[in-house]
């Protein structure tokens, strides 16, 4: 039955006081304050897999590191984890070396069937490809994308921090269908759509014209998961 998950006190194991989530039938979530589940991704090996175990990557205090593979080739991490991003909010911040052409950037990607890409950001340094918005080099970027449950998704992407944050400066701001995304097959569409619903975050360098001295920073990921009535 339709019911909002409500926060309620329980015993941790460290014997703090924590809440867990309890469903009450009938009960629409508008009835009440239930903050949404919010989840960081650590920046680690154990949080994320690598697209080539045999690229070369780094972990440190600024985040995971992901170089190039060679020239025109590109690579990728993925959350171990999968999530519904329909309706979430989420959030990803990364900075990128830039000292050639190359693609980059945060996105999605299906856990499920087919592992096709949700790209809603289209970022490249030093010159635009097909609409591309052109990025500046070393210095941290706060993208932030909203999966509208209507098959919508709105994406920003500015400096200094998040759009809802205090941002520097606005870069991008804009809203597209499905459709606006990929004017394609009907039956894709609809597949894409439903593997959002189990979804993996993910970061990409690509067609990059340094090779492996190219690289993205990924320096935070995290998914706002509304209450669900």
């Amino acid at each position: 039955e339709n019911g909002c998950p409500l926060p309620v006190p329980v015993d941790c194991e460290d014997g703090d006081p924590c809440t867990e989530n309890v469903c009450t039938p009938g009960v629409g979530c508008e009835a009440f304050d239930v903050p949404p589940t919010d989840t960081n991704i650590p920046m680690n090996d154990d949080s994320w897999t690598r697209q080539n175990p045999d690229g070369h990557y780094v972990c440190d205090a600024e985040g995971y590191t992901i170089f190039g593979t060679g020239w025109r080739k590109g690579n990728k991490i993925y959350s171990t984890r999968s999530f519904n991003v329909i309706g979430a909010d989420v959030y990803f911040k990364f900075k990128v070396s830039g000292a050639n052409y190359a693609g980059w950037g945060p996105f999605l990607v299906m856990a499920e069937g087919p592992e096709w890409g949700f790209f809603p950001f289209s970022l490249t340094t030093k010159w635009s490809h097909d609409g591309s918005k052109v990025i500046p080099s070393n210095v941290w970027l706060f993208a932030h994308l909203h999966m509208g449950k209507d098959r919508t998704f709105t994406t920003t992407l500015a400096t200094g921090a998040y759009d809802n944050d205090a941002a520097e400066e606005e870069l991008i701001r804009n809203t597209k269908s499905l459709d606006d995304y990929w004017n394609g097959d009907d039956d894709k569409k609809d597949i894409l759509w439903e593997g959002m619903s189990n979804a993996r975050l993910a970061f990409t360098i690509h067609d990059n014209y340094g090779g492996i001295s190219e690289f993205i920073v990924a320096g935070e990921a995290k998914i706002v998961e509304p209450c669900s009535s």
